[in-house]
């Protein structure tokens, strides 16, 4: 009795147990060695995700900042105006500032105020109609100190100083923006410009309703001033947008999270945990196996029987997993009839359960698709797996777009019975993918069609330009300007002196210190002729590399009329001094102001 008790636990007890031992430590190894790789995609397709995101919210953050300098290059205009208008007569001035207000307000949506004040006292304003408060207002002695303090460091500085976003006296967000204005090194007054936020972010395509993002926009104290403040604590894609005086910080998420579509990932945890399952088994029927050589035919055929119940059941739980799966499951036989397909392949198409067996594949598709389909089938019939993208007509009408994983199924003797394939459903990818394109298209739209002259610098060379920037240099192509250095279109020596060359590189890198770099330099058209240019570098990040944007402003004939103003005084300076005719100036009380020496001897 002990004999056959120790015989029986020798061929069954104790092989089961030794193999079930090895299959579990090989389990254990292969799931881990699985979780591993999932932790891994799971980061990948995080990290993919925020790169997709960075790229939209560069494409929007370079759209504002080219917005802002739209509507600032308007007050730099008004600011050469007020220099070379300065000593006419103040009805001349009046009337020219409106037309050239005019022209400006009605060019660019959101402004609400053009201002000039000399020695600070708002004395021109377009429009005047509803800014009559406005008008005779002493910015020097507002009773706001923020307001004193903006006003001061524009004086100091001498570079436009923003003040805002916050709420207008008149209502709405808006913006504030002035610049000090010198005559012969001498404060002579202000320009200010006062716009609406809304419109700005309007034109650079931001928006509480966007598809897949949600925004949020900051001022330099940290301020939220548009978009959801909440963005900030959800590890937020950024972009920082240069100003003149500062910095705002362009913040942004996904509108459905950081959460990473599970399909995938659960296709590549099953793929993981099944092999592991499968190496598992296999490892305990190849133990067992060897440990059970020398039972006799029966222990054999119990044996197979066992692992045949285990093998069912490991198909039910393949079964259940693959019903469960999020990604669609699709199987044909070689006539092209569904033999099976998951509830997520239904839903997807939008069917009942069962509606879709026995159906042709090409009744769920259009014409177009069936002459595609045909030939995929062909190549599966050659035994090609692959993986390719594809259109399919849901129940309801309605055209998704998929990506397939396509292989062939053979039978016992070879044959080509039918193909097997995984479906994901792409189409928000898709339309992601060509709203992303379209905003892509609108920014070069506005780099091209731009009255100003737009060039973009990549270390150091021009690598695209604008047609105003060709018609400036009076070039016959983009071929003349582009795979050159600054100083290639401009004369050897700056007007200081220093050499092109040399000094171009100095202000590409004092812009990329300081976020931006504003400055005068002489270039070069291609007839030979120099000309004077204020020059705006701005660098921006475009799909993870620093680029500068740059522009152009001809100011030739703003420098000659500032020459043609002092040759005009010196000319009238010497005269008063050569002491040829009695010469004085009196003010408006009647009493001299300045005279010359002939003025007095005539006197006596």
């Amino acid at each position: 009795m002990k004999k056959n008790i120790f015989s029986l636990r020798r061929f069954f007890v104790e092989p089961r147990k030794k193999a079930f031992n090895i299959a579990l430590v090989v389990l254990i190894v292969n799931l881990a060695f699985g979780a591993q790789i999932s932790r891994y995609y799971g980061t990948v397709f995080l990290d993919e995700k925020r790169q997709s995101i960075k790229g939209e919210l560069d494409l929007y953050g370079s759209s504002l900042t080219i917005t802002l300098n739209s509507y600032f290059a308007l007050l730099e205009g008004m600011h050469g105006f007020v220099q070379a208008e300065s000593n006419s007569p103040d009805i001349h001035i009046e009337r020219t500032f409106n037309d050239l207000a005019t022209v400006f307000y009605e060019g660019r949506s959101g402004i609400r105020i053009f201002a000039i004040a000399p020695n600070g006292v708002q004395t021109y304003i377009y429009p005047l109609e509803g800014n009559e408060d406005v008008l005779g207002h002493d910015l020097l002695n507002d009773e706001r100190s923020e307001v004193r303090a903006d006003v001061a460091e524009a004086i100091e500085t001498r570079e436009v100083v923003l003040s805002g976003p916050y709420e207008l006296r008149q209502g709405g967000l808006g913006l504030v923006a002035r610049e000090a204005i010198y005559l012969d090194e001498a404060f002579w007054g202000l320009v200010a410009m006062v716009v609406d936020v809304p419109p700005i972010l309007a034109n650079a395509g931001l928006s509480h309703d966007n598809e897949h993002l949600i925004f949020a926009l900051e001022d330099e104290n940290g301020e939220v001033f548009f978009g959801d403040s909440k963005v900030l604590d959800e590890e937020p894609v950024r972009y920082e947008v240069i100003l003149p005086d500062g910095h705002w910080t362009l913040s942004a998420v996904p509108r459905d999270g950081w959460y990473i579509s599970s399909s995938r990932l659960l296709l590549i945890q099953f793929s993981t945990i099944f092999i592991a399952l499968m190496l598992a088994l296999i490892t305990y029927l190849l133990g067992y196996r060897d440990e059970r050589l020398q039972c006799n035919v029966d222990e054999k055929t119990q044996a197979l029987n066992e692992a045949v119940i285990e093998l069912e059941g490991s198909e039910k739980k393949y079964r259940e997993l693959i019903e469960l799966a999020q990604e669609g499951i699709w199987m044909i036989d070689k006539d092209h009839k569904t033999i099976f397909v998951n509830p997520s392949m239904e839903k997807m198409l939008g069917y009942e359960a069962g509606e879709m067996l026995g159906k042709e594949l090409f009744s769920f598709m259009d014409e177009r698709g069936v002459e595609i389909a045909k030939k995929n089938i062909a190549r599966r019939k050659e035994g090609i797996a692959e993986q390719h993208d594809f259109e399919y007509l849901r129940k309801d009408g309605e055209q998704i777009t998929v990506t397939i994983q396509a292989a062939p199924i053979r039978d016992e003797n070879g044959e080509f019975a039918g193909s097997i394939a995984g479906v994901m459903n792409i189409t928000e990818r898709k339309e992601m993918e060509q709203k992303l394109q379209e905003s892509e298209e609108r920014f070069h739209s506005l780099f091209d069609d731009s009255a100003d002259a737009y060039l973009i610098l990549d270390e150091n060379i021009f690598v695209d330009c604008n047609q105003a920037t060709i018609e400036m240099l009076r070039a016959n192509s983009k071929d003349e300007v582009l795979s050159t250095h600054p100083s290639q279109l401009s004369p050897e020596l700056q007007r200081d002196g220093r050499p092109s060359a040399e000094k171009a590189d100095e202000m590409i890198r004092i812009a990329l210190e300081q976020g931006s770099n504003r400055f005068e330099w002489t270039h070069r058209r291609m007839d030979g002729e120099d000309f004077l240019v204020e020059v705006l570098l701005t660098p921006i990040v475009v799909e993870g590399k620093t680029i500068i944007h740059t522009v152009w402003r001809d100011i030739t004939e703003r420098k000659m009329a500032q020459e043609a103003i002092q040759q005009s005084e010196m000319r009238l300076r010497s005269y008063f001094e050569q002491d040829l005719l009695g010469m004085g100036i009196s003010s408006t009380e009647k009493t001299w102001v300045e005279f010359n020496d002939a003025l007095c001897v005539s006197s006596q």
